[in-house]
């Protein structure tokens, strides 16, 4: 069963994009039609720029909890302002020290079908 990612993200710098899944189809006159390609399993997919700063015991959390997924298992993640949770996988992330035992954490959190 997948594991729930808690830590909260800093609002500032973390951002979402909505991507439905359509495809186009174009015909000479510049008419155009648009069917979703995954209609019954899921017609829209997130992507979220996220960024966490936070005391370095923290964000060691943080990269402890991405590194046991290894960038191959997804987790679960509830979305700001979202109620529903969606599963997720990180490919990679960024650490950089801010001083005084600050560090930023970024990473892309990219929703994925179970």
């Amino acid at each position: 069963m997948a594991q729930t990612f808690s830590w909260k993200l800093t609002v500032e710098g973390t951002s979402g994009e909505h991507d439905f899944k359509v495809e186009p189809i174009k015909f000479g006159d510049g008419y155009e039609q648009r069917r979703n390609t995954l209609p019954a399993l899921k017609p829209k997919l997130q992507t979220w720029n996220a960024r966490v700063i936070d005391r370095q015991a923290t964000i060691q959390q943080i990269k402890d909890f991405l590194d046991a997924r290894a960038g191959g298992e997804s987790f679960k993640w509830k979305p700001p302002a979202s109620s529903k949770t969606i599963l997720v996988v990180v490919d990679k992330y960024n650490e950089s020290p801010k001083g005084a035992d600050i560090y930023e954490l970024t990473f892309v959190m990219r929703e994925v079908m179970g």
